[in-house]
């Protein structure tokens, strides 16, 4: 998985150059790919030993108070959140390069482009007042 999204950000970084850096903040490219190399392997290794220190164990575990429970469960905890947290960069990183490729190739206008997504929405109480 690791090599897959460092090729992720290989063909990010080229289709980028292609547009001569206009999708992308090229700052943004290098983190993704240092975050990756530093981060994946270690977050990937936290939720195998949790694992393992679960497996180990789970014939004597009986409930959650059990500290080789809590352990090995806050282990898989916290390296899926990590790989998580990753793995959300890399959606991050596709929708802006997505988004910014459509506007450029003027598929969608400024506009569109500038939308952020967020709705505008006015409560209305039961007089139509939005006070």
């Amino acid at each position: 998985m690791k090599e897959v999204l460092e090729n992720l950000h290989q063909a990010c970084s080229t289709l980028n150059d292609k547009f001569n850096g206009k999708l992308l903040d090229q700052e943004k490219l290098d983190d993704f790919l240092e975050d990756i190399r530093d981060d994946w392997d270690s977050s990937f290794e936290q939720l195998k030993d949790g694992l393992q220190i679960l497996e180990s164990q789970v014939e004597s575990i009986e409930s959650s108070r059990n500290r080789v429970y809590t352990k090995g469960i806050i282990e898989i905890f916290w390296g899926l959140r990590r790989l998580e947290v990753l793995l959300d960069d890399a959606d991050d990183l596709l929708v802006a390069l997505n988004k910014k490729l459509m506007f450029e190739s003027g598929e969608t206008s400024e506009e569109e482009y500038l939308d952020d997504g967020i709705l505008n929405v006015k409560y209305l109480d039961e007089d139509g007042d939005s006070d």
